[in-house]
């Protein structure tokens, strides 16, 4: 779903999502926010720091994935600063969307995007 940033699909539709649909940055279709019935993808923001610190320095969390530990709050605040201009997926380079559940961000996906080259990639 997420790389189809050029519009909704019949898909998504009929999964009840619902994406931006405004014009973004980028010129094409908006994607972020995206939500569902118990779902909202947003771009991560500087303000989510503290809570993506929190998690990601869980042992059982970081087991499988290729972040080191420990991950401190200086590291979150690293990785967000980079994109605290972003509203929508950059373009081309990577963007860090957070998973919310109720208005509180429960983690987080890193969504690379080439619109140059027609391609996205979801981490």
């Amino acid at each position: 779903m997420l790389c189809g940033y050029r519009g909704e699909s019949q898909v998504a539709r009929s999964a009840g999502v619902t994406v931006a649909g405004e014009m973004g940055f980028t010129g094409v279709m908006a994607v972020l926010p995206i939500r569902s019935e118990r779902l909202v993808l947003r771009v991560m923001q500087p303000s989510d720091a503290a809570v993506l610190a929190a998690y990601r320095d869980d042992p059982d969390t970081a087991r499988f994935q290729d972040w080191p530990l420990p991950f401190a709050l200086a590291d979150a605040e690293r990785l967000l600063a980079g994109q605290a201009h972003l509203d929508d997926l950059d373009p081309e380079g990577w963007t860090q969307v957070a998973i919310e559940h109720e208005g509180e961000v429960i983690g987080d996906l890193a969504v690379g995007v080439e619109t140059s080259r027609h391609r996205a990639a979801l981490r």
